[in-house]
């Protein structure tokens, strides 16, 4: 009769082998995932970045200019508009009697949208606001 050996079958190797390699693959792919997601929501702050920046200098100008521009810097486009407030922006009359008219301002209505290219298609974030300013001086 032969004596017990010890250790493990080639067969058992292979087994632990090929569960530690489904293991490996499967951390490989979520890492590579959160790679992914980490960039997608990198590029959409710097989306909300861009359009707080460019609504707060128009938001910090004395006067607001009417009309809409655009500007196109590396993959984001970056578009604005001005135009005064009617009663679908929420710039009805006021209801306290103290009118805009009395005090020398208009109501604007002022759009910020930031466009870039994710890998689904593009992207667009939009800030708006009302802002009262002086009436345009001619």
């Amino acid at each position: 009769m032969r004596g017990s050996s010890s250790g493990f079958t080639l067969i058992e190797i292979a087994v632990a082998v090929s569960i530690l390699g489904v293991g490996v693959v499967t951390l490989q792919q979520v890492y590579q995932g959160s790679l992914r997601l980490q960039n997608r929501a990198a590029r959409q702050s710097m989306a909300v970045f861009r359009a707080r920046m460019t609504m707060d200098q128009l938001v910090a100008e004395r006067s607001v200019k009417e009309g809409e521009a655009c500007k196109t810097s590396d993959t984001y486009k970056v578009c604005w508009k001005a135009a005064k407030a009617g009663p679908e922006d929420g710039g009805g009359p006021a209801d306290d009697g103290a009118g805009l008219e009395e005090l020398e301002l208009s109501l604007y209505a002022l759009e910020v949208d930031v466009t870039w290219q994710d890998g689904a298609g593009d992207k667009t974030y939009v800030l708006r606001t009302l802002r009262t300013a002086p009436p345009p001086e001619d």
